[in-house]
């Protein structure tokens, strides 16, 4: 390979290569897509599923019966499937037997007949282990399109302790909530308010549920964009099977085609399939897309001035109840709850409240460009107003939003453009392309939400320090460095997650410029003294251990920079606002140990997380400890009140108190709570109530009892840290104490000190959390992809790995500025990540929200990680034909009859004409994936009652 060679998954173009496949099967892989989309999307479609579940009804005992009516969404209903209870029998023969009836109607009248029945006989064992979904299939219904059935299942034979159940959602007294709209659940013949947990399945004809599934769609996108979005999904396959095979075979015509047309195609995909999202997804289902259109929302009604917005005491008088109530009726139309995975009371009523504004922390600039878009879309006679239309308003701002996504789009062209060096056209469309079309990223583009902004200043780094780093001498290198910065200073007005991308970029990018300019010169000085002989590679190396030095010299300091901070508690807060930690104070007079927590005079408190808010079962906490005045509290104007509370969700679910009138005297306080199953965060607050003099406490414990079911989190549970004040908190040294923002000081304490939480299977949550994101939890994490996908995923992502250590390896001696950008790349992900991490376990740490790191906070990196993705998978491709090509040659020429030359020509061309058919498997996987995850995945969940 050239010296000019470098990391990509498009391989390299050799003029006139000779193709040796079969140009007609390869035209049919296209067809190979539409077909698996075809028949995933089919499958989906029928299988209509309805599953929320808060318990189950009790044992299903003989003479009794569970049932439940409903309405068939197509026609030749073949199936119901239930979640079957099996207290433990999971995996072993059934104790009972359970019988499914499907009738027209829950009417016990003799006249009221079995249309289909199901049996599970007794002893047999269900796939699934325990509590499995289990289908009931029976011959077809025909004709059963859009009218209503009832099943009920019961178990003749069941009896106490040898019986079975079914799942079912059942509002709780005085609750709200109904998860299925068009029938209810029975018990004994007697209607409930609740649901069964069940699925239907049918066997229509194809087209009559794809014709079901535009009808449900077009709700929200209009018949002529439905239309127009598949002759434009045939025009790319027919493109796809029929031309692109042809530019691939011709190298000269492949160059001037992508010059011409990579860009313009790109954006026609990506503005396209932006618009598809934007259309088919429900209004509101974006990740907290009410409160971003809450903020847009504000910055319209007050003439786009931030100042104004910023200064409402939203949460009092200037609360917008008008706003408030325009946004949760349109949620409430648009069925918000029940779409809501997760839900605590799917199907009831949304009342936003204070939520609408959440989101006001936030830099303004997205918002500005969100309702500058809604002043032009009224302008040219739109219904834009977000009180009273809402629905239109979020689709303008989600068009803004898509707009937005067309830069990052270009940005990765260019990208491509440079990183393809002219040798390696293909990457001016590959690496838009995948940009464009990657499920997730085009779910997230098309919402109202400021990632897509950080996006742009992230990207548009990345694509200068391409620039610094391929010319990086003389005064255009100094003016793209400081263009960098300016750059990575930018990301301040879109989003705190710029900042945590682009801050290890930007420092890796100049230590790499830094490390060329000083190759570059030992080079030149190499070649003055010992002419053109005294060039060599050696120098590449400089960038390296200008990089081992900054790595020892941050290990270093990282080892210096904090000390234990003698007057603060670990684990205890003082003010939720600026996460002040609690006084601590030595004495010889502790109740326990040798230092107290120490309120002062002026009326303090003390508090910690206990846990987050997260599912947690009913329990019974205990909380003990000791208070007193400080025995030199001098002078105590009136009795001094100290109360222990135990707080659940923002309400007092336990306390105690005591008055303390003689200093150095410690008095008890005990406080039992009974929390509820819930997922409320449960904090300990220690307060003075009144009067004046200095109050400690100390030998704080607790107790956890009674729990009504069992709670194996691995990560949360009732755990009190430093119960006693006997550890100082672990703080940055000075000058990092002076010089670091807030946020950095917090990261770093939470990091550094004991946790009410395990901080490794927390990370460990963390990981799996932000990669399962990354790739695709659709709507309100509602929408998964499916678990082998997940894992086959991972599978190309360690292999680009591997071919990505290969090809550095292989290349060390020769490495240039894309090699370097790829070390770049990598570091700077890997920053990102722990960052995302340190900033969510801070969170956690200091104000008891249990925030999650999601792989959407990654995509301000999207260009260099799918860069990465490419090249590293292309990494893995080329040995492997490169093998292949060897031993085909030396079965058909044992003896070596032909030349060495002749054969490295031939391999050369079968390369070639391998990074083809890799550059053409690439791009039909894109749109597989893309494709899948529209068709038989999000539009099944919205529309098709899956």
């Amino acid at each position: 390979m050239s010296r000019g060679s470098h990391l990509t998954t498009d391989a390299h173009l050799n003029p006139k290569p000779r193709i040796r496949y079969s140009q007609q099967a390869w035209r049919l892989v296209p067809l190979l897509v539409l077909g698996v989309v075809l028949f995933t999307s089919y499958n989906a479609l029928t299988d209509e599923r309805h599953a929320d579940i808060n318990g189950v009804p009790g044992e299903l005992l003989a003479g009794h019966s569970m049932g439940q009516s409903f309405v068939a969404r197509y026609d030749d209903l073949a199936g119901v499937a239930l979640q079957i209870g099996t207290y433990g029998w999971g995996g072993k023969p059934l104790p009972a037997s359970l019988v499914l009836h499907l009738r027209e109607s829950p009417d016990q009248s003799a006249n009221n007949l079995d249309l289909a029945t199901a049996l599970v006989p007794k002893g047999t064992i269900l796939e699934g282990g325990d509590n499995p979904l289990h289908l009931f299939s029976f011959p077809p219904v025909h004709g059963s399109q859009d009218k209503t059935y009832y099943i009920e299942v019961e178990s003749p034979d069941g009896k106490p302790g040898e019986a079975l159940t079914v799942f079912w959602w059942h509002r709780p007294p005085g609750g709200q909530g109904n998860p299925y709209a068009h029938g209810t659940a029975y018990r004994d013949g007697k209607a409930m308010q609740g649901d069964l947990a069940f699925s239907l399945h049918y066997q229509p004809l194809p087209f009559e549920a794809w014709a079901q599934l535009g009808r449900a769609i077009s709700a929200n996108m209009p018949i002529a964009v439905m239309l127009m979005s598949a002759m434009f999904g045939l025009a790319a396959l027919v493109w796809l099977a029929l031309r692109l095979p042809v530019l691939l075979r011709d190298q000269q015509r492949m160059r001037s085609w992508l010059v011409r047309w990579s860009l313009p195609l790109a954006l026609v995909i990506a503005a396209g399939n932006g618009l598809i999202y934007m259309l088919l997804v429900p209004a509101w289902q974006g990740p907290d897309e009410y409160a971003h259109f809450g903020y847009v929302a504000l910055l319209d009604k007050y003439g786009l001035d931030d100042g104004k917005v910023q200064q409402l005491q939203w949460w009092n008088k200037d609360r917008d109840d008008a706003l408030i109530e325009a946004v949760s009726a349109s949620m409430n139309r648009y069925d918000f709850t029940r779409l809501l995975a997760g839900s605590a009371a799917p199907g009831a009523p949304t009342n936003i409240g204070l939520a609408l504004y959440f989101e006001l922390r936030q830099p303004p600039t997205y918002y500005w460009l969100g309702a500058a878009g809604l002043r032009a879309a009224r302008s040219v006679g739109l219904q834009a107003d977000p009180y009273q239309h809402p629905e239109n308003a979020l689709r303008v701002i989600r068009a803004v939003s898509v707009a937005i996504s067309l830069v990052v789009v270009a940005l990765a062209w260019l990208a491509g453009a440079l990183l393809s060096q002219g040798k390696q056209p293909g990457l001016r469309l590959l690496l838009p392309l995948t940009v464009a079309l990657l499920p997730m990223h085009a779910f997230i583009a098309s919402v109202a939400n400021n990632d897509i902004l950080a996006e742009v200043a992230v990207s548009a780094l990345f694509v200068s320090l391409l620039l610094l780093l391929r010319r990086p001498t003389g005064l255009r290198g100094i003016g793209l460095a400081a263009m960098s910065v300016i750059l990575a200073g930018a990301g301040i007005f879109t989003k705190s997650t710029a900042l945590a991308a682009a801050a290890p970029l930007l420092l890796m990018g100049l230590l790499v410029w830094v490390g060329m300019l000083v190759s570059l010169a030992v080079e030149e000085s190499r070649v003055s003294k010992l002419g053109r002989q005294g060039r060599g590679q050696s120098t590449l190396f400089v960038p390296f251990v200008l990089g081992a030095v900054v790595l020892l010299f941050g290990t270093a300091a990282a080892l210096m920079l904090s000390e234990t901070q003698q007057d603060e508690a670990a684990g205890w807060l003082s003010n939720r606002a600026t996460a002040a930690h609690a006084q601590r104070v030595e004495t010889t007079s502790a109740h326990e140990g040798t230092h107290v927590m120490d309120l002062g005079s002026v009326g303090n408190v003390a508090w910690q997380p206990i846990v987050a808010p997260i599912y947690h079962p009913a329990l019974t906490i205990t909380f003990s400890g000791w208070a007193r005045l400080a025995p030199e509290a001098g002078d105590v104007e009136g009795p001094v009140k100290v109360r222990l509370v135990v707080n659940e969700g923002g309400k007092e679910a336990g306390k105690a108190e005591a008055i303390l009138q003689q200093p150095g005297k410690w008095q008890a306080l005990t406080s039992k709570a009974a929390i509820t199953e819930s997922a409320e965060p449960i904090t300990l607050w220690l307060r003075r109530e009144s009067g004046t003099g200095t109050v400690q406490f100390d030998d704080m414990a607790l107790q956890v009892e009674g729990n009504t079911r069992s709670w194996d989190d691995p990560v949360f549970s009732p755990h009190l840290v430093n119960p006693s004040a006997e550890t100082g908190l672990l703080a940055l040294r000075f000058p990092f104490s002076r010089v670091l923002p807030k946020e950095a000081r917090q990261m770093a304490e939470a990091a550094l000190n004991p946790q009410p939480f395990n901080k490794r299977a927390l990370i460990q949550y963390y990981m799996d959390t932000e990669y399962r994101s990354f790739w695709g939890i659709f709507g309100w994490v509602a929408v998964p992809l499916p678990p082998v996908l997940y894992n086959l995923l991972g599978i190309i992502a360690l292999s680009a790995l591997a071919g990505l250590a290969w090809l550095g390896v292989r290349r060390l001696p020769l490495w240039t500025w894309t090699e370097w950008t790829a070390v770049t790349a990598l570091i700077s992900l890997a920053g990102a990540i722990v960052i995302s991490w340190a900033q969510q376990m801070a969170q956690l740490a200091t104000q008891g929200n249990a925030a999650y790191p999601q792989g959407r906070y990654l995509f301000v990196l999207i260009i260099p990680i799918v860069w990465l993705l490419m090249s590293g998978v292309g990494g893995v491709y080329t040995p492997v034909v490169n093998g292949i090509s060897r031993l085909r040659r030396q079965v058909h020429n044992p003896d070596r009859q032909i030349e060495e030359a002749g054969a490295e020509v031939q391999d050369e061309e079968r390369l070639a004409a391998a990074s083809h058919v890799g550059a053409w498997l690439w791009v039909n996987a894109v749109a597989l994936f893309a494709a899948y995850s529209l068709l038989s995945l999000i539009a099944p969940y919205y529309y098709g009652g899956g």
